[in-house]
């Protein structure tokens, strides 16, 4: 039995609890904003969005 519609995937920013809104075209990870996209790339450390 699978739920529907499935659940929302998270932001992959870290320690990022919103659900995402935009994926990244590289790496294709799932993204609430600018913030926890400089995040997983590294350049905001580790920066919660």
């Amino acid at each position: 039995f699978s739920s529907y519609p499935p659940p929302r995937e998270k932001c992959a920013g870290p320690s990022c609890p919103n659900p995402y809104k935009y994926r990244d075209s590289k790496t294709k990870l799932p993204l609430c904003s600018l913030e926890c996209y400089k995040a997983v790339q590294g350049g905001a450390g580790t920066m919660a969005c």
